[in-house]
């Protein structure tokens, strides 16, 4: 996970973990994934194994508007060791800033400003999915903070800013579960492909996300703060 910032001011992001600028600044990614309905997402990106019927098939999504009402996501997994997991959509800053700060500062040597947390958080609340160790706790041990624009006004484009999981709960499928989880509701708002970046010795990073079907599509020269390619 990357523990680096780019080299551009701006809301930046830190994808398992990547940073870099906002896709609307024109730049290439790393890595992307197309998504239809004719796709079946979930058995590729899960591999824990779901409790409840609201874990659906690709194929079965309701699409809705990407700027449609955020509803609540609540569910629970189980990860690869089989303890039960409990996640759920951000709710609030009050509620979840400080732990979504807290585990995505544990992979960065320099942490972002609040007001990089709100550009995905107040515009795509919807986008970020927090997982718990049980039902009543108010530590969060995994966050994902995703977010779904129009892109060149043709294609509905996701984007996954910022992938964490506390060290004392990794290698246990939950970053997949998490990429799963938002990967089925940017489609369900309609998203047509799934981006991010990551630097290109990041061999955990890119492990991952080859998994779940991404292309590498561009290594960006020099593209974080340390001199790093993308």
């Amino acid at each position: 996970m990357n523990p680096t910032p780019p080299r551009h001011p701006q809301a930046s992001s830190s994808a398992g973990s990547s940073r870099s600028k906002p896709l609307d600044s024109g730049t290439s990614t790393l890595s992307i994934l197309k998504v239809s309905s004719n796709s079946s997402l979930t058995p590729t990106i899960d591999p824990a194994t779901p409790l409840s019927s609201s874990h659906v098939e690709d194929e079965n999504i309701q699409k809705i508007s990407h700027s449609a009402q955020p509803r609540e996501v609540r569910d629970r997994f189980r990860d690869a060791k089989g303890d039960e997991l409990f996640y759920r959509s951000y709710r609030s800053e009050e509620e979840d800033l400080g732990n979504i700060m807290d585990l995505v500062a544990q992979e960065l040597s320099e942490p972002y400003n609040v007001y990089t947390y709100r550009y995905f958080l107040d515009e795509w609340p919807h986008l970020t999915f927090l997982v718990y160790p049980s039902q009543i706790s108010k530590k969060a041990i995994a966050v994902i903070v995703c977010k779904q624009e129009s892109h060149k006004g043709k294609t509905s484009r996701g984007y996954i800013a910022m992938l964490s999981v506390d060290k004392d709960w990794r290698r246990r499928g939950i970053a997949s579960k998490l990429v799963g989880l938002a990967i089925v509701e940017m489609t369900r708002r309609g998203a047509h492909e799934v981006v991010l970046e990551t630097e290109h010795d990041n061999l955990t990073s890119l492990a991952l996300y080859d998994s779940l079907g991404f292309l590498r599509e561009k290594r960006l020269q020099r593209f974080y703060s340390n001199g790093k390619d993308a």
